[in-house]
């Protein structure tokens, strides 16, 4: 039974003003459902997504009870937005999650969240926020101030390879479960260029090796080419055992264990080539590179791309659309 809740009266509090910011979890799992997730999979994603403790909200029924007592209650927590500002995003602040509880839609408590944390962004000297919503929500955010301004794609295929790339120091299992996610270094001198001995590389056949993690840089951006990627900061700070670079002749991939799945976080390839052909022998060679059997999420797909994979096997599991708005 729901406890009658006036959402004018709400408290907005900071996720700074809270005791543990880890206890929003249980709010998320109200609004959006527990689903199969692993434990620790709340303070993973506060960690490796930059939220930022002054930018982001949840929305608290304060009455009758002291302010720390509400702070320390999540269950009087009805709303909450989750913002970053990540350094390799100057400017640009990032609307991670906004979720508020069922029977409290469409009275204004998510124009409030959202209000807070623009006005935050705004005073942090941030210019523009962004966020990526499902198809049905667009309207909803252009209501918030925001202009759609692409359509991206998560897409899934299964590698084929007969040991594929390690993580953990042994072959990865290969199982056709999958889990969807999300979802700060030296530069590469060159995609063609073999991993150095410190990253612990090494090969798969075909031209391609494995790394242990190597860096994540702009730098890489002077000769190649980004296909698609999620975060800087969510690379670097994924634990170094679940990180993993493949890079053949022509292509880099950072990618990373999420669950039993393979997430590609940052396709690249070479910039002075022919970028359709180098695209499909990319994918191609990546699928051989991984495990039979096991799934490789790929992050970030823009039309395009999306379009050229669907036309290779791979499926389209998760459909966003971008939004942005200035502050």
């Amino acid at each position: 039974m729901w406890i009658e809740v006036n959402a004018d009266k709400l408290e907005l509090l900071t996720l700074a003003q809270l005791p543990d910011r880890e206890q929003v979890q249980r709010l998320a799992e109200r609004v959006f459902g527990s689903g199969d997730r692993p434990r620790g999979w709340f303070a993973r994603k506060l960690q490796r997504e930059c939220i930022d403790n002054d930018m982001s909200f949840v929305a608290a029924d304060t009455r009758g009870v002291p302010l720390q007592t509400a702070c320390e209650d999540p269950q009087g927590w009805y709303g909450m937005v989750l913002v970053n500002a990540p350094p390799s995003r100057p400017g640009m602040a990032h609307c991670v999650t906004l979720g508020v509880l069922r029977h409290l839609q469409g009275r204004g408590v998510g124009a409030r969240l959202m209000d807070a944390a623009v006005t935050q962004a705004r005073r942090a000297g941030l210019r523009r926020m962004q966020a990526l919503v499902e198809p049905a929500l667009v309207a909803y955010y252009q209501s918030l101030g925001f202009t759609s301004q692409r359509v991206v794609r998560t897409m899934l295929a299964f590698g084929r390879g007969s040991t594929g790339a390690t993580t953990n120091g042994g072959p990865e299992r290969a199982s056709p479960e999958y889990q969807a996610s999300g979802p700060t270094p030296a530069a590469s001198q060159g995609l063609g260029d073999t991993a150095s001995p410190e990253t612990d590389a090494r090969g798969l056949g075909n031209g391609v090796d494995s790394a242990k993690g190597e860096p994540w840089s702009p730098d890489d951006l002077v000769h190649h080419v980004e296909l698609c990627g999620w975060l800087a900061e969510a690379w670097e700070r994924t634990p170094p055992d679940d990180r993993l670079t493949l890079r053949g002749p022509l292509w880099c991939a950072h990618t990373s264990r999420e669950g039993k799945s393979r997430l590609v976080h940052r396709l690249l390839v070479a910039r002075d080539v022919d970028r359709a052909k180098v695209q499909v022998t990319a994918t191609e060679e990546l699928l051989d590179a991984v495990a039979a059997g096991e799934p490789v999420l790929m992050y970030g797909c823009d039309a395009k791309l999306a379009q050229s994979l669907s036309t290779r096997g791979w499926a389209t599991v998760q459909t966003g659309t971008e939004v942005e708005r200035d502050l």
